[in-house]
């Protein structure tokens, strides 16, 4: 595989876990939401699949769950 089809593995992999995640972190979707500067059903969608995580997007949960656990 190539750089960025792993990278994109990685990104989907993540999203596949999104729901998980961010019920293990303690937030709902619209607490996420507001985080995130998005409206609720962006993660909604990111969660349930009927809309591809970007890296931009990508890179802004990772931020927002690291700052978690650190």
């Amino acid at each position: 595989m190539a750089a960025p089809e792993i990278a994109q593995w990685w990104i989907d992999q993540f999203q596949g876990n999104l729901g998980t995640i961010r019920k293990v972190a303690g937030r709902t979707t619209p607490q996420l939401a507001d985080e995130l500067g998005v409206a609720r059903q962006t993660v909604s969608k990111l969660e349930t699949g009927n809309s591809t995580m970007s890296k931009m997007q990508d890179l802004a949960l990772r931020t927002v769950f690291s700052a978690e656990i650190a």
